[in-house]
């Protein structure tokens, strides 16, 4: 793969150096969340102290997000780039995402429950105008949305479905060996997730998707790649952040290595980050729900997924859809 040309100034080391802090204000929350739900799994009894840090650190991370996103939208808005309209607008649209995440940040503010949405648009926005400013395009879909397109865009769709269902069923069937052998693991996700209503689910699901799949798997890919790192360094870094981000699984979170690994190769080999997010979202909404059903319930509904995804193949082959080509790397603006 050919890494895309990058000015002088952003030299390898930087954008490295770019990239862990950006992936360090993105996944504080999840990481935190996680070590401590893996600690108390096994045993470790953490002081309120921890629990303290853990909310200063997203408030911290938020402040950050804050100005890193203002300035980034500062730069690309100067008054020979756009109209003073959307000058006005996309700055106005920056300074807003950034106070609102400060803002659902603090604990007082009572809105824990939606704070993790507004987070992760702002961050996954914060990592687009990052690679766009190193001249880095996430999501290279062509101009034209033809019969092309749209089996290209399908097939990655499918895969990362099946990418994430085998990393979660592979998490899930290594805790069921390891809790036959004594080892905990954890028993009841949506319990760890804190869903327990339809808006849990929705921001969980949405939240999943900015941070998982705009910052862990694209941006790290792009920017990596970019810096001129091999490849095997972008798989265990994604890896390593998916697993840390799903600890609250216990050690049968290395089964997301699964999940990790084919989100990275699908990325590396076509580009497309719009597909994976659908892919990604639709198996979380399946999963969830299919969790909650009675287990002949959820036969019956894995069987009609199955009849719909046979459906829809057949239709974008019927409308004279070519198979997709492969697209080596991740390419830098026009």
């Amino acid at each position: 793969m050919t890494p895309p040309e990058i000015s002088a100034h952003d030299k390898p080391y930087r954008l490295v150096l770019r990239l862990g802090v950006l992936v360090a204000i993105a996944s504080f929350a999840p990481l935190a969340s996680g070590l401590l739900r893996f600690g108390a799994l096994y045993g470790v009894h953490w002081p309120p102290r921890a629990f303290h840090l853990t909310q200063v650190g997203q408030l911290v991370a938020a402040t950050s997000l804050f100005f890193w996103l203002s300035l980034n939208v500062i730069g690309r808005t100067g008054r020979d780039r756009c109209t003073p309209v959307r000058r006005l607008l996309f700055r106005g649209a920056a300074v807003g995402t950034g106070a609102a995440a400060i803002y659902t940040a603090m604990p007082a503010a009572g809105l824990q429950g939606v704070a993790p949405l507004v987070f992760g648009c702002a961050v996954a926005w914060l990592a687009v105008e990052e690679c766009r400013a190193r001249g880095l395009v996430l999501d290279r879909r062509e101009a034209s949305a033809g019969p092309s397109a749209r089996a290209e865009g399908w097939a990655i769709t499918e895969q990362t479905f099946w990418a994430c269902g085998l990393g979660g069923g592979a998490s899930v069937l290594l805790g069921k060996i390891l809790s036959f052998a004594g080892v905990p693991v954890m028993d009841q996700q949506l319990a760890a997730l804190g869903i327990s209503s339809p808006l849990d689910l929705v921001v969980a699901v949405l939240w999943a998707a900015a941070i998982e799949d705009v910052v862990m798997v694209a941006a790290v890919t792009a920017l990596l790649t970019a810096a001129r790192r091999p490849p095997w360094l972008i798989y265990v870094v994604v890896c390593g952040l998916e697993v840390a981000a799903h600890a609250y699984f216990g050690i049968s979170a290395i089964g997301m290595t699964l999940y990790a690994c084919r989100r990275v190769w699908l990325y590396r080999r076509y580009g497309r980050l719009a597909p994976m997010i659908v892919g990604h979202i639709a198996l979380d909404l399946f999963a969830v729900v299919n969790q909650t059903l009675p287990v002949v319930y959820r036969f019956l509904s894995a069987v009609l997924l199955v009849l719909l995804a046979t459906l829809i193949d057949r239709w974008v082959k019927r409308a004279g859809c070519a198979p997709p080509a492969a697209r080596e790397g991740v390419t830098s603006q026009p």
